[in-house]
């Protein structure tokens, strides 16, 4: 589950990828909010919002990084292909995602210089770096023996708190539009 910019004052409406002790967590949750929060005027229950969760889910297991963890950045990626590909095609690279790919370390201070990054994963077998604008905890990998070839997770713990402090009130939810898809039929005639 993503919490930030764009999933934050938003009803919780549906779920992906959910195992069996995170179902039964947002269930028992999700009845407690239920009774707590009534709306005043007509007595019904205020949805569940992303926040909520962030709150009941994000908040207790929020760690500075995590070993042998994918918290599922996925909105950049750097490696030394992608960064000769950038060069080849005359693009200007800054140092900070220049070396990124090049460990932890630098991982990490690509996505502190970036300022819309809350998190960051190495992965240390395929030198890669992987970025996120958005924050999730993510889950368990399977250990590496050899420390330089694992997947090591890690959040920018004060900027998400900062970004939580600034946007902690909702004030009236809204649904998010949706488009619904329209199909085209065709015609043989």
């Amino acid at each position: 589950m993503s919490f930030g910019p764009t999933h934050w004052c938003h009803p919780l409406a549906t779920m992906h990828h959910v195992d069996s002790e995170e179902m039964s967590l947002f269930w028992e949750f999700e009845m407690r909010h239920h009774l707590a929060a009534r709306q005043p005027k007509n007595g019904l229950p205020q949805p569940v919002l992303i926040r909520d969760m962030y709150y009941e889910y994000f908040l207790p297991r929020m760690a500075k990084q995590r070993d042998d963890w994918n918290n599922v950045s996925e909105d950049r990626r750097f490696s030394a292909k992608l960064t000769k590909e950038r060069e080849r095609n005359k693009e200007k690279v800054p140092s900070h995602e220049k070396t990124a790919h090049k460990s932890l370390d630098a991982c990490r201070s690509a996505c502190e210089a970036i300022e819309s990054c809350f998190q960051y994963s190495y992965f240390g077998a395929s030198a890669e770096c992987a970025i996120s604008n958005s924050f999730k905890i993510g889950y368990p990998m399977p250990p590496e023996a050899d420390r330089r070839k694992r997947q090591t997770s890690g959040w920018l713990t004060e900027r998400i708190l900062k970004w939580v402090d600034a946007h902690d009130v909702c004030g009236d939810f809204v649904w998010p539009d949706v488009v619904p898809r329209r199909w085209r039929i065709f015609d043989d005639e």
